[in-house]
């Protein structure tokens, strides 16, 4: 794992090999047309949670908005779209804490949904969630460990499916449209179908890198409506974090487009929203609307953390 905490002296590293690691130099896979690709940062040498539009063939990064200032105590997690409101989310880790966000693609602007949590004899107890999904109809889930859970993307409740997942740490997790199915990534490419009824991975085999490929790890997984694959992965170059792309079809058609850069920043948040949204992919949930006319916000909610060792780097 890679610690969240990193020293910005590392900066100066990445500038340095920035030539060699340029994104134009990377011939990745096109993103099926009119989807688009986002990334929210996990590196204190930028703001906080900023968003980036992505060019996917390259990993070249644009910035949308300003983010919420550096702090290498705040790293964004795996994102999900909703296909049925067209609000896209995000996991917000805090220090100690796991938030559920909400982002709106269009300025970059960020929403805590409140702290995740679930009710365990009547109190509430927050849970250190790692990776989210939503499927087509809008419903949401989550994992921790070896649990899965439904999401309320209202209130960040969390309720546990009873099943067994694997006890590897799963931060890669996503639907995919095309089959109508959840897969899932373990941090050492271990592709996995979820049952997200019964709450059981069927293994699939492991993604295969070229030969002397730099991957170190994964933390996000998305599908363009093609159903093309879409991961984040770990790697020595400048600032450590590359895109990279691979059929379910042929575990073996790994693809690497480059490490997302402008100026180079990590990040490890990789989201897709599709081309024919059912809404508009604003990131704005209408189900919020009774909120916002009120004037009130979902804070979060009080509880007894649930910690396990889950901090990615920011490089």
């Amino acid at each position: 794992m890679k610690a969240l905490g990193a020293s910005l002296a590392v900066a100066a590293a990445g500038l340095l090999v920035l030539a060699s690691a340029s994104p134009a130099a990377a011939a990745g896979r096109e993103l099926d047309p009119g989807d688009s690709m986002y990334v929210l940062s996990c590196d204190p040498i930028v703001p906080s949670f900023q968003l980036y539009s992505v060019n996917a063939s390259t990993a070249l990064s644009t910035a949308i908005g300003v983010g919420e200032g550096a702090d290498n105590q705040k790293c964004a997690g795996q994102p999900a779209y909703n296909p049925a409101t067209g609000a896209s989310y995000y996991l917000r880790w805090v220090g100690s804490t796991t938030e559920l966000g909400r982002i709106d693609v269009v300025t970059g602007v960020s929403t805590v949904v409140g702290e995740l949590f679930t009710v365990v004899g009547g109190n509430r107890v927050t849970i250190d969630v790692l990776s989210i999904a939503i499927g087509a109809d809008g419903s949401a889930y989550a994992i921790q460990g070896s649990n899965l859970f439904t999401l309320n993307l209202t209130t960040a409740e969390l309720t546990p499916v009873v099943g067994i997942m694997s006890d590897d740490e799963i931060y890669a997790f996503a639907f995919n449209a095309v089959t109508g199915k959840f897969y899932a990534l373990t941090g050492d490419f271990a592709l996995y179908e979820v049952n997200v009824t019964a709450a059981t991975l069927t293994p699939l085999g492991p993604l295969i890198f070229a030969s002397g490929a730099d991957a170190d790890g994964t933390y996000s997984l998305q599908f363009d409506e093609a159903g093309m694959a879409w991961i984040e992965v770990d790697n020595d170059v400048g600032r450590g974090g590359g895109l990279w792309s691979f059929q379910l079809s042929d575990l073996t058609s790994t693809v690497y487009s480059g490490n997302f850069a402008n100026a180079p920043f990590y990040a490890q948040a990789v989201l897709v929203i599709p081309g024919k949204p059912t809404l508009a992919a604003s990131g704005l949930d209408p189900a919020f609307a009774p909120l916002w006319a009120g004037g009130a916000a979902i804070v979060a909610l009080l509880g007894i953390a649930v910690m396990v060792a889950r901090r990615p780097r920011s490089a």
